[in-house]
């Protein structure tokens, strides 16, 4: 939302899931959005926690042809590490 012009986000603020508001952003303003400019924001998106995980995607070769749903169905395989990162930090 944020990429999202002012006088534009009341048309969008109802729409909560990102592959819908991407859909109505690209028919709003007739503008294809490469695959890898959508995989980019997802990864910069991220919580700090992510971070490690999120550059070495940035960097992976494939990302302009990976779907949305790939990259976040592979970085949910890095989950359970990333919450146990976030809980061992917040304990010391």
């Amino acid at each position: 939302m944020m990429g999202i012009p002012n006088e534009h986000q009341l048309k969008f603020n109802s729409i909560k899931d990102a592959k819908k508001l991407l859909e109505a952003v690209e028919k709003r303003f007739d503008e294809k959005i490469s695959q890898e400019d959508v995989n980019q924001k997802l990864l910069r998106s991220l919580s700090p926690e992510w971070n490690i995980h999120a550059v070495v995607w940035r960097n992976k070769a494939n990302l302009d042809t990976m779907n949305m749903d790939d990259l976040y169905n592979n970085l949910k395989v890095y989950e359970p590490e990333v919450k146990g990162m976030s809980s061992s930090s917040s304990s010391t």
